[in-house]
């Protein structure tokens, strides 16, 4: 691994030199800017970064008139947040410490540090010998901690936190493994609520939409409910690395019509994702000290999409059981076509993917799609219902978040915890009774039937 030091710094990287490091700059995760200091320690620190900070700024840039009331509060919460992010992330020894952060005015906004206290914060920091940055580098995008693929590509820089940021921040027992300890994750920002664009190119994945504007009085009742959703999740304890946090996205909001009906699901909002973790892991995670089952609705979107046509799923035969295929084609075509409102033309990439790395080859070479296609339309005639931008993923996974959102509250009203995953929820062995009726009693209550729910141990 190539060491990035502060000579190399010196000149910013950029151009030529940026081949030399890319493998270690693209190990930056992205900052979130959403941390708040929760203890005497941490106060003690942030307020002493801020009075340096005022110092230098007087001394150097001089500003026309000092900051009052909701301006110095901005200014002392990005300063917390940025030096939080600072120390978390200094301990990433893939990214030599280095974290990325688009300077996105929107996006910036939905966090502790705006636009102009970022380009403030690091510049005046790079000044004062606090932080290191590189210039302008191409910047994996990422969507709730999850890296999306080269074409998601974005002007970004790296920062650091330098040996002497690092040494202020021991002298107040802040460390990157102490971080949590001393900061907690704010629950009071309207990013607990987003609503997105669609984005260009038909994909049903909302990463890379861009977030819009909303009025507070619309936001406010969504944000009341994922408070009190949070606010279940804080009372209990758990074996994750930071208290579980979720944050609801609404997608496609430039649609005609839009009313906070089209996506909508619950995405973890802390730093333990346990939503990236496969399953197996997942099965690890321990609430109160008490082990952990996994309720999932099968094929719910399917399930969604039959309801909504006035029909109903014949779960007596496993709805992705078609014609002998495998399991693994059938479900990433209906997935496919769910997400684009139509049958796929050609193999999705990612179940070419998938599928080279289960069976070693291509599905083209021993499958033609049109024959696959054909069977699932004989399987599932209701999937020729989807029409894009008007049934499609949005619609149904907005339909299910709702099913689920309903689920937690209702295990919420008796204190309760449960974790999402998409379709399913994590809940503590002793719950699996009360939480099972509760996904069954909100399907129930939405369409007016049941799907098929299971549990990750096999019983249903």
């Amino acid at each position: 691994m190539t060491e990035i030091t502060p000579e190399h710094l010196s000149s910013e990287i950029a151009g030529d030199d940026v081949n030399r490091y890319r493998d270690v700059l693209n190990e930056a995760k992205m900052a979130t800017f959403d941390r708040v200091p929760n203890t005497t320690t941490a106060h003690n620190w942030v307020m002493e970064l801020q009075l340096k900070t005022l110092h230098h700024e007087d001394e150097k840039h001089c500003r026309k008139r000092a900051r009052k009331g909701t301006d110095a509060k901005k200014l002392l919460d990005a300063i917390g947040a940025l030096s939080a992010d600072l120390i978390k992330h200094s301990d990433n020894e893939e990214s030599q410490g280095f974290f990325f952060r688009p300077a996105d005015k929107d996006e910036l906004a939905l966090t502790l540090v705006s636009y102009q206290n970022f380009k403030n914060l690091t510049t005046y920091w790079s000044e004062m010998g606090w932080i290191e940055r590189t210039g302008f580098i191409d910047a994996r995008q990422e969507w709730d901690g999850q890296r999306l693929d080269q074409s998601g590509y974005q002007r970004a820089r790296r920062f650091r936190a330098t040996v002497e940021f690092i040494r202020i921040a021991q002298e107040h027992q802040i460390t990157a493994a102490t971080i949590p300890d001393h900061f907690e994750k704010s629950h009071d920002r309207n990013n607990l609520v987003q609503v997105r664009e669609t984005k260009s190119g038909g994909t049903h994945k909302p990463f890379g939409a861009k977030v819009m504007k909303m009025g507070q009085g619309q936001l406010t009742p969504h944000r009341k409910v994922i408070q009190q959703l949070n606010n279940t999740l804080r009372e209990h304890k758990y074996n994750l690395k930071d208290t579980p946090m979720v944050r609801r996205t609404f997608n496609c909001g430039d649609r005609a019509g839009f009313n906070f009906d089209l996506g909508g699901r619950l995405y973890c909002a802390s730093d333990d994702n346990w939503m990236q973790k496969g399953k197996e892991e997942r099965a690890s995670i321990t609430i109160d000290g008490e082990k952990t089952l996994e309720i999932d609705v099968s094929a719910s979107q399917l399930f969604i999409l039959y309801a909504l046509c006035g029909q109903k799923l014949n779960y007596d035969l496993p709805p992705y059981n078609i014609s002998g295929y495998p399991r693994l084609l059938t479900k990433g075509i209906i997935v496919a076509a769910i997400g684009k409102g139509d049958m796929p033309s050609r193999w999705p990439r990612k179940l070419n993917e998938d599928f080279l790395e289960n069976h070693g080859e291509l599905p083209s070479k021993s499958f033609i799609l049109k024959d696959i296609v054909n069977a699932i339309y004989s399987r599932h005639p209701v999937l020729r219902k989807l029409k894009e931008n008007e049934l499609d993923w949005a619609n149904l996974q907005y339909e299910e978040a709702e099913c689920f959102v309903t689920a937690m509250q209702k295990l919420g009203d008796e204190n309760i915890p449960a974790l999402p995953v998409y379709d399913s929820l994590i809940v503590k062995e002793s719950d699996l009774e009360i939480a099972y009726s509760a996904i069954e009693q909100s399907y129930i209550e939405r369409f007016g039937h049941k799907p098929n729910v299971t549990i990750s141990n096999g019983i249903s």
